[in-house]
Formats: C-alpha cells, structure tokens, sequence
C-alpha cells in the first residue's frame, strides 16, 4: 500500500517544487525559504544535504523549478 510522507519547510512558503532522481532514492525540493535533498527511506524522509543554509538569507531568492540531470546524478537545476 502506498505511504503518504510529509516535510513541513520551516517558515513561510508559497509553494513548493520537488523532484526525484533516476532510482527515487532522493528527492530534492525547492521554494522560497527551502532548497534541501532528502533520502527516501522506507518510512521516512531523511534529510541529506541543506543547500539553502547559512545566517543571512535574502527571502527574496526564491525558486520557480527544481529538477535532476537526467545524465549525472551529481547534478541538480534550479530555476529562477
């Protein structure tokens, strides 16, 4: 049976972009005050890496699109 898993950004957020890599072991989600990389267990979310860290952040940097290389797995775009 398919599980439902929630990650909650800390902050305000318009809207949240997402997208996983080849073998749906990690996802990647971009928004306005969020750009992490989460590993996709069985039960949970795990996060990885926070790309988006640090103590002054500008909330206006924000993210239109978020997605994989479909050739490098290293390789993640972030459209504004």
């Amino acid at each position: 049976m398919p599980k439902t898993m929630y990650v909650t950004p800390e902050g305000p957020s318009n809207a949240l972009h997402l997208d996983c890599n080849r073998d749906f072991g990690h996802v990647v989600i971009a928004g306005r005050t969020i750009f992490k990389i989460y590993r996709i267990d069985e039960d949970r979310f795990t996060e990885t890496l926070n790309l988006r860290s640090g103590k002054n952040l500008n909330l206006n940097y924000s993210c239109n699109d978020v997605a994989w290389s479909p050739t490098d797995e290293t390789l993640v775009r972030k459209a504004f």
